[in-house]
């Protein structure tokens, strides 16, 4: 119980007899886009408060790991980027947190919630791009195949780049805006979420 409110958490699997002593381990079904776009910190959160709700039952975490299960998987799009994951499933390594910073970082989140509980919504504090998993715009050439680009620019200068290539293929330029993904996928708080209706005044289905 942290300032009045119980604190629970389940976790995917607990392995005692593992050669560490005892690894935590949390399963995720991800898009590739999504998990390129993420920063990983909620992960990081995520498993290091598991590991502390287990703590005070007196079970010791001593590795904590991420179990990535990539939904749209691609060989191809490995083959040809290096940055692509390069299999279906990744294993991901959590670093453990002291007990301290745990205890500390679930103290001020519940202050924040307790906060935000006191304002109505359009005075909420607005979600951080990084939190909304939110994915740059960028450039597409496409030739024949409208479905699939035959590259993507995004940055600085994408613009330029992208339609001297579509100029040298005899291919079509486009801007497809970015997109966040959290917002579109995981949240619940979406159809009436005043930062999304700031950003699309029209409504939410243009943004995400």
């Amino acid at each position: 119980t942290v300032r009045g409110k119980e604190i629970s958490g389940q976790a995917d699997l607990f392995e005692s007899l593992h050669a560490s002593g005892g690894l935590l381990s949390d399963y995720k079904t991800v898009s590739v886009a999504a998990f390129q776009a993420s920063d990983k910190d909620s992960w990081h959160q995520q498993l290091n408060i598991y590991a502390h709700l287990f703590a005070k039952h007196g079970v010791e975490v001593k590795q904590l790991q991420i179990v990535a299960i990539f939904r749209d998987f691609s060989k191809r799009k490995a083959r040809r980027d290096k940055d692509y994951p390069q299999s279906g499933v990744m294993l991901i390594p959590i670093p453990l947190w002291p007990m301290e910073k745990t205890e500390a970082f679930i103290d001020e989140r519940v202050r924040l919630h307790l906060e935000a509980e006191a304002l109505p919504d359009d005075k909420q504090v607005p979600c951080s791009d990084s939190e909304r998993w939110m994915m740059e715009g960028a450039w597409k050439v496409y030739g024949a195949n409208k479905n699939r680009s035959i590259r993507n620019f995004a940055g600085e200068g994408s613009e330029a780049a992208a339609r001297e290539l579509a100029k040298e293929k005899k291919a079509e330029a486009v801007y497809v805006a970015g997109e966040a993904i959290r917002c579109g996928d995981y949240c619940s708080a979406r159809p009436f979420c005043h930062q999304l209706k700031r950003e699309a005044p029209e409504g939410v289905e243009g943004l995400i």
